[in-house]
């Protein structure tokens, strides 16, 4: 205990007959970036609206800095929820000024976020002249002006266009780099594949499946492999090229290797040195082909 920033306890919503948030149970540690993956209707946005307090919770609690839920603890959190809104004719330096005063934030703070975001020379143009990807970042500047511990985010490229999109990424993680925890919220799985260090999926309110993201999306790939010639096998895949690690199990070995393998190019390879395969199956990223599966059902 004590580097847990938020925990959720059994945190369920319910609106009417729609369980939007079922029974779940979340632990974000410091520095983590913290992905919240799921189709739209999967009660991302309902959870964070209860984290920050804009919701109540039907049942269950949650808990920040294990301190609780005060509004105290929640200064401590800077947050970006729904499509950006400032005043259109206003400065982005003015729009952020007012913004400043709403949160009993120091001005000064303003040209800092604003370097950040990559926007200082932009801030006195008015804020109807900002790109989509702009806007966007100028929300993320209001939601730093107080030095928030976290940083919670829902949906931060959506709309945008791959540029965007590549912008707010590449801010993400130096806003990361900084010290800060973020919880992203999103259903693109190659953002959370991009930005975050641990994740969890949603799926119709209920918590399928919470993990790194470099033990189920990394560059590798795992092969079962065995020949009646054992000893001659392990030596033969310790000289192929593609090949990170080899794991001598009971029935067969388990080699992690990159995706970019051909187990044809391999299986040849043990021929012509003589080795015969008994087994070979490359197994398959089965989080990656639920997800997509769950993207492609219809709300």
């Amino acid at each position: 205990m004590g580097n847990e920033i938020l925990i959720t306890n059994k945190l369920t919503k319910r609106f009417k007959n729609i369980l939007a948030v079922d029974s779940l149970d979340l632990v974000v540690e410091k520095g983590d970036v913290f992905g919240i993956l799921g189709p739209n209707g999967s009660g991302k946005s309902t959870t964070l609206g209860m984290i920050l307090g804009v919701l109540s919770p039907t049942s269950g609690d949650f808990s920040w800095f294990n301190q609780g839920n005060s509004n105290k603890l929640r200064k401590k959190i800077g947050a970006t929820i729904e499509r950006p809104l400032f005043y259109p004719y206003m400065s982005g330096e003015k729009n952020l000024e007012i913004t400043s005063m709403i949160k009993e934030c120091d001005k000064k703070n303003i040209d800092k976020v604003l370097e950040i975001v990559e926007l200082y020379e932009r801030k006195h143009d008015p804020f109807s002249t900002y790109s989509l990807g702009m806007k966007q970042r100028l929300s993320i500047a209001s939601a730093l002006l107080s030095d928030p511990d976290v940083l919670i985010l829902d949906e931060p490229t959506n709309g945008l266009d791959p540029q965007g999109i590549a912008d707010i990424r590449v801010l993400i993680k130096n806003i990361a780099i900084s010290g800060k925890t973020i919880i992203l919220a999103s259903h693109l799985l190659d953002e959370v594949q991009k930005v975050c260090n641990s994740f969890c999926v949603l799926k119709k309110g209920k918590l399928i499946h919470k993990g790194y993201v470099s033990d189920n999306f990394s560059n590798t790939t795992t092969i079962e492999i065995d020949s009646n010639s054992r000893d001659k096998l392990k030596k033969l895949l310790s000289q192929f090229n593609m090949i990170e690690n080899i794991e001598d199990g009971e029935e067969f070995f388990l080699i992690k290797a990159s995706k970019n393998i051909s187990i044809f190019d391999l299986n040849s390879f043990l021929v012509e040195n003589g080795v015969i395969v008994t087994h070979l199956n490359q197994k398959k990223q089965s989080l990656e082909e639920q997800f997509l599966a769950i993207l492609a059902e219809k709300n």
